[in-house]
């Protein structure tokens, strides 16, 4: 091969391999930096920060009030299930609106807050101390902080008697009897728990007649130990077992799921010719028996009262 080839060669070879270098600089230098993450938040404010729902017998009209410490109170009417609203309702800094069987309030959220609902001259109210969660309408890294929750409002059965409050806060119940009947107790039966007395006369210290007397009521709130503690079915038999061998008839029982999801049964029998009603419950490791004869029909609207204390 002749020498001027080679020299031609050497001199192509190397700018090719030059040309390589400079390019894969070139490419590298050439390569975009990364860019910064940008934050995009949108301008949404906070919403509903409190819903109410309504539970039990819910009238198709009522008013509802929210009062909280140091505020003053809201109100909205709800008719047919729906909002009546005054011209200024929304313009508030806070304010509440129907939703079926729910209410709810915008910008609310104090720590703790009653509830009244008022519908054909009966008024009810509730306290509530609710757990907030906090939510961003605009995303995790962005204002606003929104503060929200659920409750629960209760609409409780309408009484046919003006309500008087029992409460055991030791057992950790309560019922509602009538307001003009006589309450004596609790008293301590034996080793195994207490009782409550109540009338509709005022009767002799101690004396409660077995019938009662004609055309009154007596019931009776007895907190029991027995055993098995806390097993309400075997309880139930039991008393059935002993209702059958003493030759009481058991004219009528249900079960019931009461405030506060206390599970109860009740019964009706027949005591040789006398009515009885009882609702047996367990609460914890005792049982609670309320009884009573007269007005039986009025008894178990007392005792379907019951509600465990909070």
């Amino acid at each position: 091969m002749p020498p001027t080839l080679k020299l031609t060669i050497i001199p192509i070879l190397c700018t090719f391999i030059l040309s390589i270098s400079a390019c894969q600089a070139a490419a590298e230098t050439a390569l975009p930096t990364p860019e910064a993450i940008v934050k995009e938040c949108t301008a949404e404010g906070c919403g509903t920060s409190l819903s109410i729902s309504l539970v039990g017998e819910v009238p198709a009209d009522f008013v509802m009030l929210a009062h909280s410490p140091g505020s003053p109170p809201l109100e909205v009417r709800c008719v047919g299930r729906e909002g009546q609203y005054s011209q200024d309702h929304f313009q508030q800094a806070s304010f509440m609106t129907c939703q079926g069987d729910k209410v709810e309030i915008v910008n609310f959220y104090p720590p703790s807050f009653t509830i009244t609902v008022d519908s054909s001259g009966r008024s009810v109210s509730q306290d509530f101390t609710p757990r907030y969660e906090l939510v961003y309408p605009n995303g995790p890294d962005c204002d606003p902080e929104c503060p929200v929750a659920a409750v629960v409002f209760e609409m409780k059965p309408l009484l046919s008697f003006e309500p008087a409050a029992y409460r055991d806060e030791s057992a950790g119940f309560e019922f509602f009897y009538p307001a003009g009947w006589t309450a004596e107790g609790p008293q301590v039966v034996g080793e195994r728990g207490y009782i409550a007395q109540f009338t509709s006369y005022p009767p002799a210290q101690g004396e409660y007649p077995d019938p009662p007397l004609e055309g009154s009521t007596q019931l009776q709130a007895a907190v029991m130990s027995w055993d098995p503690k806390g097993d309400l079915d075997a309880y139930i038999n039991q008393r059935k077992q002993g209702w059958a061998l003493s030759g009481n008839e058991v004219l009528a029982e249900q079960q019931h799921v009461l405030a506060g999801d206390l599970r109860a049964a009740s019964f009706v029998i027949d005591s040789f010719g006398t009515k009885e009603f009882f609702l047996l419950a367990a609460l914890g490791d005792k049982y609670l028996v309320i009884s009573g004869q007269g007005d039986t029909d009025l008894v178990q609207e007392i005792a379907l009262t019951l509600r465990l204390l909070e």
